[in-house]
């Protein structure tokens, strides 16, 4: 599992035009180079390496929104596999949208098949 390095909506400050301007996905493949296949051929008939090395950013680096190899969110990815008695057939938890202070607690859990459900409300 690697480092967390780029955040944006879900319950942050940050939105999507904050990553755009910070560099968007370009900005984030360009951090993320030693562990990607950067020789690999794209759309564009150039390696994503080429692609990278020429693209012009409009804007200057926000690395408190796309950090570092060196400096990540988090030391752990942004998305974790579920599986057990809550997860039967498994399921994707993103625990970077969680607020560290609820990640972990005592009580009955409620359980969605899909996310727009969570936002019904719960009676």
């Amino acid at each position: 599992m690697h480092p967390d390095h780029c955040q944006g909506e879900s319950g942050r400050s940050l939105g999507y035009e904050d990553l755009w301007k910070a560099g968007g996905i370009p900005r984030v493949t360009d951090r993320l180079q030693s562990i990607l296949h950067m020789d690999v051929m794209t759309c564009t008939g150039k390696s994503m390496k080429e692609n990278i090395d020429g693209y012009h950013y409009r804007f200057d680096e926000n690395n408190d929104l796309i950090k570092t190899m060196d400096e990540p969110f988090a030391s752990r990815g942004g998305l974790v596999v579920l599986r057990g008695n809550l997860a039967p057939k498994s399921g994707v938890s993103k625990p970077t949208a969680i607020d560290p202070s609820v990640r972990q607690f005592t009580g009955t859990a409620v359980v969605f098949d899909i996310t727009f459900q969570r936002a019904l409300p719960i009676k």
